[in-house]
């Protein structure tokens, strides 16, 4: 088949991006072209290009990079507004691109979840199937209720990462979406039987939409007296806060490292080296792929229950999940205490672990990942949609 892809313009669509949406895309892309479909990816230039993948360029650089232009600077309080009006333009001009050439695609993907892409699909001729990368929030919901779809005719299918996604989108009809859990190519990662000493916290930063709880490890590895490691990306959008409200936070025992724009980082050994990958998000995070690989390598986690979390750990076997308050209950899980005393309550589990009973959860995260979150499991699911569609 012929596959038109769209991805996120944040960063370039490759499988060691700084987003996960690039990532995931540059994941689905490289398996789906090894399976021989032909793919035209429209992203960023520097994204994922070669053997049966045509990279159509529909911006020169990410678009971050752009937000030191005269544009952005001379108003600052208006940077939210520009920043919406130049992602509306170019993914209303690549939806025009696309559109010209759909007669050669048997399948649209969008991975880029942005309304003015996603809430014109319905013109294609050919079938889109819509990733849910995103929170549904209170812009999904006005643009699906307000520009509604005709289910009879609809060729659009929405596909959801998680169980939390699917249910969130109770004003999608049934008969238009589905459940595939993400899945990472686990060959990548190197198992680590034995794993380190010191705690981690890997991810962006961004205070503002996707607080994934640096904070709160911080603190945790203040009151326990740990090694914390901290590789952060962290978003131009929160380096004045990050600066001014987190870096104060730091004692001896935390190590930072700000992770660059263009700077690799070795996931196996920062998570293979780790006694526990620590992640107190503070959002319902849809799906969270540096979950899969931390346990990829070996690596526990312990996390708040929020999202899709509770799909992803299998609690007291791969780590611990904790509820986020006494008020915010979400499972019975092993750790009975809540908050910021439950974590305390995890991080000493682990650490309290013998040697044998560590080594068996640490071979138990790899197993979850290669039997439940493959890249071919995953890839499985999409070429099954595939022939129900066509």
């Amino acid at each position: 088949m012929k596959i038109a892809v769209i991805s996120g313009i944040d960063k370039p669509t490759v499988r060691n991006s700084k987003g996960g949406v690039e990532v995931w895309t540059a994941n689905f892309v490289a398996e789906q072209a090894k399976r021989n479909h032909q793919i035209d990816l429209y992203s960023v230039r520097g994204s994922l290009n070669g053997q049966n993948i045509q990279l159509l360029e529909i911006l020169d650089k990410p678009l971050a990079d752009y937000y030191t232009d005269k544009f952005f600077t001379t108003l600052p309080l208006e940077f939210s507004k520009r920043k919406e009006q130049l992602m509306a333009t170019i993914y209303g001009s690549a939806f025009l691109q696309i559109k010209a050439k759909e007669n050669e695609y048997d399948i649209i993907v969008d991975s880029c979840s942005y309304p003015s892409f996603t809430f014109n699909t319905h013109y294609f001729r050919k079938p889109t199937i819509i990733i849910g990368h995103f929170p549904l929030n209170f812009a999904t919901r006005f643009y699906f209720e307000n520009f509604p779809v005709a289910v009879e005719t609809s060729s659009d299918y929405f596909v959801f990462p998680s169980q939390y996604q699917f249910n969130q989108a109770s004003f999608i009809p049934e008969s238009l979406k589905v459940i595939i859990p993400h899945g990472i190519d686990s060959g990548q990662f190197r198992f680590d039987a034995t794993g380190g000493e010191d705690m981690v916290w890997l991810s962006r930063f961004h205070h503002i939409r996707m607080d994934k709880g640096l904070k709160q490890a911080i603190v945790s590895s203040s009151h326990l007296k740990k090694n914390l490691k901290v590789f952060a990306f962290i978003e131009q959008t929160s380096k004045q806060y990050f600066d001014s409200n987190i870096k104060p936070l730091m004692k001896d025992h935390i190590s930072l490292h700000e992770v660059g724009e263009d700077e690799q980082i070795n996931r196996n050994e920062v998570f293979g080296s780790s006694k526990l990958f620590l992640f107190p998000i503070q959002w319902e995070e849809p799906f969270g792929l540096v979950m899969l690989e931390s346990m990829a390598s070996g690596t526990p986690i312990i996390a708040f229950a929020r999202g899709s979390v509770p799909e992803i750990i299998e609690d007291g076997k791969t780590g611990f999940i904790v509820n986020p308050s006494d008020s915010d209950i979400r499972g019975d899980f092993i750790i009975r205490k809540t908050g910021m005393d439950g974590l305390y309550e995890a991080i000493d589990r682990i650490y309290g672990l013998s040697v044998e009973e560590y080594a068996a959860m640490r071979k138990q995260c790899r197993e979850r990942v290669e039997q439940k979150f493959s890249l071919e499991h995953m890839v499985d699911g999409y070429e099954q949609l595939y022939k129900k569609i066509i």
